[in-house]
């Protein structure tokens, strides 16, 4: 198997980066319903939906957290082959 580890790297550099930008993105702006928009008579209507947002929200900026902290390890990996397979060539006397 052949890993291009520069290739790897400026991906996940890539990823990461918009990761970063998206979670900061989603992190400015909170989600809410203008007080009555629900009508009248639909305030427990407008509550509920209201958690139901906050929650979908909370959930989405774990996803992110999840997704930067999977790029973050992949990186990780990245750099531990490329070191390995550098070791293993310089053991063999080539280069890598």
């Amino acid at each position: 198997m052949a890993l291009d580890a520069a290739k790897a790297l400026a991906v996940l550099t890539q990823l990461s980066g918009e990761v970063s930008t998206q979670r900061t993105s989603h992190a400015a702006a909170s989600p809410h319903l203008a007080p009555g928009s629900t009508g009248r008579d639909f305030g427990a209507q407008q509550a509920a939906l209201e958690r139901l947002f906050a929650l979908l929200h909370h959930q989405h900026q774990r996803r992110y957290d999840t997704l930067a902290d999977a790029t973050k390890k992949a990186n990780s990996q990245v750099e531990a082959a490329r070191e390995t397979e550098a070791g293993n060539a310089a053991a063999f006397g080539g280069s890598q």
